[in-house]
Parts: structure tokens; C-alpha cells; sequence
């Protein structure tokens, strides 16, 4: 899994961060100002900060997660769910 973001709108996005995870793999994305804290869990118990950025951003803003394989050649797939439903 990688952390990637865009500075401005527009702008080619960047890699903050790369970690790897067995699945079911839980992801928490928390910002506080102008930090974005990304987390990884296999329980939702346990969190691993795997990447910290700041970017200056308005208060209201439009966030969301994008799968890929990174690979023309494969199909990437993911299951998102409300880990607090879903148990």
C-alpha cells in the first residue's frame, strides 16, 4: 500500500509513503490541521503510523481512496467496508 497525494489540483500526485501487510489489512487516513496521519491495522486494535505529511489545505476538502495494481496488465480489486458494521 503506498500514501500518495497531490500538492495542488492538478498537480502529479507524489509518494509519501510504501508499506506492505498480509490482508485483511485495515487503513485509518486522520488529519489534524493541515497533517494527514495514515494507519495500518490487521485487527483494528493495533495501529502502525506508516506516513505523516503536511499540506496546507482548506478546511472543507473532498478525500478519497483509490486502488490500483500499478501494472497495465492486472486487475486490482479491494473490498471496503465499516469495520465497526462489519463485526
Amino acid at each position: 500500500m503506498r500514501m500518495q497525494y497531490r500538492a495542488s489540483t492538478g498537480d502529479s500526485s507524489f509518494m509519501a509513503a510504501q508499506a506492505g501487510g498480509a490482508v485483511p489489512l485495515f487503513l485509518r487516513l486522520s488529519r489534524r490541521g493541515n497533517t494527514f496521519t495514515a494507519e495500518r491495522s490487521p485487527d483494528l486494535t493495533e495501529w502502525q503510523v506508516f506516513s505523516i505529511i503536511t499540506i496546507p489545505m482548506p478546511a472543507d476538502l473532498l478525500a478519497g481512496i483509490a486502488v490500483t495494481s500499478h501494472d497495465t496488465s492486472t486487475v486490482a480489486a479491494a473490498r471496503f467496508v465499516d469495520p465497526i458494521v462489519s463485526r
